[in-house]
């Protein structure tokens, strides 16, 4: 298959999920960039052994696939750091991912990883000379739904993560459910405050008016008993 035959499939198919272009060799970064914009519903691609592609691929799938779970870029040498932490950053539903072979990855692109795509069940690092067995551990120590993978170098989801995920996020609801009716009784409590409050001032702001008037009043009426007893003497 060549780039010409990704630009026929972009043009006619715009409702894509699954693609795979395993071991196609010819294909570059012009049929990638021709395929992808098109596909915004797309899934699950694998490129393995598309050795032509470049971090110019990888940009375009971050760009144009937000919602892609499953990436396979293995045997793709030229992608680097650049290309996977583009992905890392956009591509945040990302549960499956096989790197293989990509020479050029350091761990600042698995640390971007760990950072964005919490969801990440699976990576397949084997032959990614610039990622320590110590900093798979450090990924894996933060990540209680995965294990160390037994026949690559990466790591694969937990037995039963699913139920353990579903577990966790029942409790997670029960929290914030508990959080959202303790912080609906502050607002409650902040409200009857604020009323109470506004009650007081009106009463104290009432009060002050009666209190002024009676003190006019009475300072009225002592000027007007003083006007009559003058008023009496004269006479």
């Amino acid at each position: 298959m060549e780039d010409r035959a990704l630009v026929a499939i972009g043009s006619g198919l715009k409702h894509l999920q699954f693609i795979s272009l395993s071991n196609c060799f010819d294909i570059s970064d012009i049929g990638v960039g021709a395929l992808l914009p098109s596909c915004k519903h797309l899934q699950v691609l694998n490129l393995f052994g598309c050795s032509k592609l470049t971090n110019k691929s990888a940009v375009v799938i971050a760009t144009n696939c937000p919602s892609i779970v499953s990436l396979n870029l293995g045997r793709c040498k030229k992608i680097s750091n650049k290309g996977i932490i583009r992905i890392a950053t956009q591509c945040r539903q990302l549960q499956a991912l096989n790197v293989a072979g990509l020479l050029k990855l350091t761990e600042e692109a698995l640390c971007c990883l760990g950072e964005n795509c919490l969801g990440l069940l699976l990576l397949n690092l084997t032959g990614c000379e610039g990622i320590s067995v110590t900093g798979l551990k450090v990924f894996i120590s933060h990540n209680k739904y995965v294990e160390a993978a037994k026949t690559y170098f990466g790591f694969q989801p937990v037995d039963e993560h699913v139920n353990k995920k579903l577990s966790d996020q029942i409790i997670f609801q029960q929290e914030s459910e508990l959080q959202a009716a303790e912080q609906k009784v502050r607002e409650e409590k902040q409200r009857s405050r604020q009323e109470r409050l506004r009650r007081e001032a009106l009463e104290n702001g009432a009060a002050s008016c009666i209190q002024a008037y009676m003190m006019r009043y009475k300072a009225r009426m002592h000027f007007y008993h003083i006007w009559m007893r003058k008023k009496y003497i004269h006479r």
